[in-house]
């Protein structure tokens, strides 16, 4: 900014201000990226599984966080309240139906939509499924540019 003070015989003086514009590096500028309006939590041991999730929503309106264990998970799903938790069944450890307990006896989570993930064809998951309730699943194989729309549908379902 440069100002500049002119006295003129009048008894009047004129300020003149000039603001130059900076020159802005796009290297340098932070880009304004609107921020995710849904997270996944994804519970899965295997860390591939997360980052295909990961990957799979990158540039949509979810964001993806990875738990290796049910423990971990149910620690990531308090602390971060996720809108969506997709878990497998056969995390080492605990049985996919006792992970389901942990999330619906606890008072802060009971609410939290689960959905159980299934591998690729994904019947036998499918089946565990309708034996522990109405769950809907996600297939791991889901093709990347269907997995929003499929996560919606699960929210939606739920009433979210």
């Amino acid at each position: 900014m440069l100002a500049r003070r002119e006295s003129h015989g009048s008894g009047h003086e004129e300020i003149t201000v000039r603001i130059e514009q900076e020159e802005v590096d796009p290297e340098k500028t932070p880009l304004i990226v609107e921020r995710a309006r849904h997270l996944l939590l994804v519970v899965h041991a295997d860390r591939q599984v997360h980052l295909a999730f990961r990957e799979a929503l990158a540039g949509t309106h979810w964001e993806c966080r990875g738990a290796p264990s049910a423990r971990t998970g149910l620690h990531m799903a308090l602390e971060r309240r996720p809108s969506l938790v997709a878990l497998d069944v056969n995390l080492p450890g605990l049985d996919g139906r006792e992970v389901l307990q942990l999330f619906q006896g606890h008072p802060e989570l009971d609410e939290l939509p689960v959905a159980l993930l299934s591998g690729p064809g994904g019947s036998l998951t499918r089946l565990n499924a309708v034996a522990a309730g109405p769950y809907e699943t996600v297939e791991t194989d889901t093709p990347p540019r269907l997995l929003p729309a499929r996560l919606d549908r699960i929210l939606r379902m739920a009433g979210l």
